[in-house]
């Protein structure tokens, strides 16, 4: 992937359960980014590859502040946080830039690493935050009252030589995408650029057979979840939450098992599932009952239940 310029190769660490597990995903991406473009150097490669741009969202959750009270966890970051100063310090080598974002800069946002970028864009956010930008930058954090009152849109670059504000620009995406219509921001950008499209990735991401295993469960949801309910590479395939309840229920008492509240079926769900939140929840049009909560990139297989309504929803969301 780091050689075809015309591709984006994304990768994410939110369907995985277990915080020492993504944590260890992560790891592993950023170890693998600094060995490969260290190897190109070593191999005297450099020059016949293309610059590389990573780009990462949340970066407070991969290099964070205040490292986890799990020993394993704390460990990892700590390994993180070192491996991602290595590569800001290697950037200018290499041929390789890094785009990130984090929402607290000063107060969730390692300061080993949050020095080591060049320009900082500030938006709109917590005084605090802003005022530490100015503060490590330039020594003077009077504009930082300003731009904490920026409208969306607005933002201050920040470096060592200074300062530019206001800047137009497009804002980060919690200011102005709606996840329940725009789903994530490759969604928003291949709805919004004609000649970007999705493609499946050409490795594999499936667990081999003699490595899977699942967990047994007395949870009768779960049980529900695990064989009827898949998650699907299609942003365009929702499944109406007051149906899968209606499905749950008419599986539980076809095979004996409990009735459950609807608020607990989608609590068991998004548990088991780690991905029904922010970005996976939609509100869409139901062709008979109007506006209605549903999940998106989740399959329902169960058929034996209800009636006829619950074919396949609506391609798009409101």
């Amino acid at each position: 992937m780091a050689s075809d310029p015309a591709t984006i190769a994304s990768f994410t660490i939110h369907m995985v359960r277990e915080s020492a597990d993504q944590k260890v995903i992560a790891s592993y991406l950023l170890d693998s980014l600094y060995e490969y473009r260290k190897g190109l150097i070593q191999q005297r490669k450099l020059q016949e590859s293309k610059t590389l741009t990573v780009v990462m969202r949340e970066l407070h959750k991969i290099v964070p502040r205040s490292k986890s009270e799990q020993d394993s966890v704390a460990t990892i970051e700590s390994y993180m946080i070192d491996t991602m100063s290595d590569l800001l310090a290697l950037t200018r080598h290499v041929d390789m830039e890094i785009i990130a974002d984090t929402q607290k800069f000063k107060q969730q946002l390692s300061s080993d690493v949050s020095g080591m970028f060049h320009r900082v864009f500030a938006f709109s956010g917590q005084k605090p935050d802003v005022r530490e930008v100015f503060k490590t930058r330039v020594d003077d954090t009077e504009p930082a009252e300003t731009v904490a009152q920026f409208e969306p849109g607005e933002c201050a670059m920040v470096s060592g030589a200074g300062y530019v504000m206001p800047i137009s620009t497009a804002p980060p995406r919690s200011h102005h995408l709606d996840t329940g219509g725009d789903g994530d921001g490759l969604s928003a950008r291949v709805a919004f650029l004609d000649h970007e499209e999705f493609a499946d990735a050409p490795w594999s991401s499936t667990v081999p057979a003699h490595l899977a295993f699942r967990d047994e469960t007395n949870n009768p949801a779960e049980k529900f979840a695990q064989r009827w309910l898949t998650v699907v590479n299609d942003r365009e395939q929702y499944e109406f939450k007051f149906e899968v309840t209606e499905a749950y229920n008419a599986w539980a008492k076809e095979n004996d098992y409990e009735t459950m509240s609807h608020q607990a079926i989608h609590r068991t769900i998004k548990n088991y599932f780690d991905t029904i939140g922010d970005s996976t929840d939609a509100t869409i049009t139901h062709p008979e009952k109007g506006r209605k909560k549903a999940h998106r990139c989740l399959k329902l297989s169960y058929e034996n239940y209800g009636s006829a309504t619950h074919s396949a929803p609506p391609a798009s969301a409101d």
